[in-house]
């Protein structure tokens, strides 16, 4: 209860890797013929299913986390990201209006543009 959820969901990630490493270690052992069929059965198992159960609760914490940061976000966020690519009532879906990294349109409508002498010239 005192620590961090997501320093409980690094912890048991990396638990889950170094069980994994040592059950290669004995794989790598019994290859080596360094021990008995029965013996490396018997604790490759464990630590193999102690593993695969580490990294199935760290998905799910990881799932569980990710909803909750999800469901911090303001409301504003969360429209803006379910009706993203949707045409929206009031703004027209035409390539007049599509956002640039220019600062200014890039093209032809009938308002001063900096570098155009024709539009810029004063009748």
């Amino acid at each position: 209860s005192s620590m961090n959820p997501e320093t409980i969901l690094a912890l048991l990630q990396t638990k889950s890797c170094e069980t994994e490493e040592e059950s290669d270690k004995l794989a790598e052992q019994f290859l080596s013929g360094n021990t008995d069929l029965e013996g490396f059965l018997e604790e490759f198992l464990k630590r193999r299913k102690e593993m695969h159960m580490r990294k199935a609760k760290a998905d799910k914490m990881a799932e569980l986390l990710s909803r909750r940061n999800n469901s911090y976000r303001s409301p504003i966020n969360n429209i803006q990201q379910t009706t993203a690519g949707y045409p929206q009532p009031g703004y027209p879906n035409s390539f007049y209006f599509q956002p640039t990294s220019m600062p200014y349109p890039n093209v032809p409508i009938n308002m001063p543009m900096p570098g155009n002498q024709f539009i810029n010239r004063q009748f």
